[in-house]
């Protein structure tokens, strides 16, 4: 079977490189991630070895052209995509498609932000009141969100909260600024 290791060795190589010059994920072999979003996960980096860390990495191997398609099973023939990216990916036989859809695709923490502000909107937050926040010390900010935290009982699923709670915790901070105008910090 074809390792994650094998298949960055293959993107990172000359040949690989001279077929998809603009992977701008695959930088640095030693730092696995996933070749659309750049997702990448902190634990990804224990093992002592570039061969270790891609392989212990939780990405997908996405066939470039599928396997239905008589795709083959070797390192070419596919990218490393989280799971999320490897479910939206274009099911195609042409990898012109599938890199242009990897350059495309928005980053990972782009498309938590954009998720976190569609859930804020969905559930009332007004805008305006998340602009304002900037204008609170860090101290501040911190204070409010804890508060918010325990207030609304949040909590993480694995080690992360979801978009859906992270806006909660924005709505109910945003709820507690007081109507006055607030001073810029210094």
């Amino acid at each position: 079977m074809t390792t994650r290791f094998d298949i960055a060795q293959y993107w990172e190589s000359a040949e690989g490189a001279a077929r998809w010059p603009r992977n701008s994920v695959l930088i640095d072999i030693g730092e696995p991630s996933c070749m659309a979003c750049g997702y990448y996960a902190r634990e990804w980096d224990k093992p002592k070895t570039a061969k270790d860390r891609w392989n212990k990495a939780t990405l997908d191997r996405a066939h470039i052209i599928a396997a239905s398609s008589n795709g083959p099973d070797v390192p070419s023939n596919y990218v490393l995509l989280c799971g999320s990216c490897h479910q939206a990916a274009p099911m195609t036989s042409s990898d012109a498609v599938m890199f242009g859809w990897c350059e495309r695709r928005k980053s990972h923490r782009q498309a938590k932000g954009d998720a976190v502000i569609a859930e804020a909107l969905s559930i009332g937050v007004d805008p305006a009141l998340i602009e304002r926040l900037g204008m609170l010390s860090h101290e501040e900010i911190r204070e409010r969100i804890n508060a918010a935290c325990e207030d609304v009982g949040a909590g993480t699923h694995l080690t992360a909260m979801t978009p859906s709670t992270i806006a909660l915790v924005i709505k109910r901070v945003a709820d507690s600024l007081p109507s006055a105008p607030l001073r810029s910090p210094r």
